[in-house]
């Protein structure tokens, strides 16, 4: 079995999809239409949640949200690790963690009128202190996930706004750029890729609001010639795998996905688990 990624969705609160997500949708219909002729169709297969081991991860934190704080605690015996107090309203919180000590947060706030607030947090003590930024006009658009390669590659996917659904950093959260896996298809919903560390390879998966969702992958060897972060990124190149439609995300977004059994999985909103492209 392929290893699993680091700690992707460890904690979030999700609202259905509403207006604004309706008319991002609407706005991508009629800017342009995908071409799928190209793209290999994939299998899906829906799977038993019992075939799907629970993610076991010592560097695993949990963050939800308790009034005006956010809660970060262990996920073994949910002792708190920190409180963090936040001035928005409760949205989303993803975290994920590089190693037992080093990990990133992001909390955004209810969004309005296109605008969400943003804050983006840094820890090398698992906690118990952080460093924290702004990043609500680096990141134009809502945000699905949050993910980290290593302790300077991190990726955070959108729903498409105006400037892109994934965006990159190289530098550990300093600074974020516009992601564009493929110029010649529009997306309206982008995921952060989740990283097959065996085989050292991300996959990352897009859902284009009409016909369906394509899955990218990206060869990410960071053996290969000692390549710093900034050097890995810049060589990355996303390959169309293929396209596959499951109607659970036409109506919400994905609750999670990982790597299982080589293929990738997704649990929908309604606890679903879809193995793609699987094998029996």
């Amino acid at each position: 079995m392929k290893s699993w990624p680091k700690s992707f969705f460890d904690g979030k609160k999700r609202k259905k999809v509403s207006f604004y997500m309706l008319f991002t949708g609407i706005f991508i219909f009629m800017t342009g239409c995908t071409d799928v002729s190209v793209s290999q169709i994939l299998d899906v297969k829906e799977i038993e949640n019992t075939a799907v081991p629970k993610q076991e991860e010592e560097a695993a934190v949990e963050a939800v949200f308790d009034e005006d704080k956010i809660i970060l605690s262990e996920p073994s015996d949910k002792s708190v690790l920190n409180e963090i107090q936040i001035t928005d309203d409760q949205y989303q919180v993803f975290v994920t963690m590089i190693d037992e000590k080093n990990g990133y947060m992001l909390y955004c706030g209810t969004p309005g009128m296109g605008q969400m607030k943003k804050i983006f947090y840094t820890t090398d003590d698992r906690w118990k202190t952080y460093s924290e930024s702004d990043i609500s006009s680096a990141i134009d658009g809502y945000p699905t996930s949050l993910s980290a390669v290593s302790g300077e590659q991190i990726y955070i996917g959108t729903q498409m706004r105006s400037n892109g659904y994934l965006f990159a950093s190289k530098d550990g959260g300093e600074s974020w750029e516009s992601v564009m896996v493929d110029e010649d298809m529009y997306f309206r919903t982008g995921y952060a890729p989740v990283y097959d560390q065996e085989n050292g390879i991300l996959y990352a998966f897009f859902d284009t609001g009409d016909n369906g969702c394509f899955l990218y992958q990206a060869e990410n060897d960071r053996t290969e010639n000692d390549r710093t972060d900034t050097e890995t990124m810049e060589n990355v190149v996303w390959e169309n795998i293929g396209n596959f439609s499951l109607l659970s995300l036409q109506e919400d977004l994905a609750e999670e996905y990982f790597i299982y059994e080589g293929s990738v999985c997704i649990k929908d909103s309604q606890g679903k688990c879809y193995q793609i492209n699987g094998k029996e």
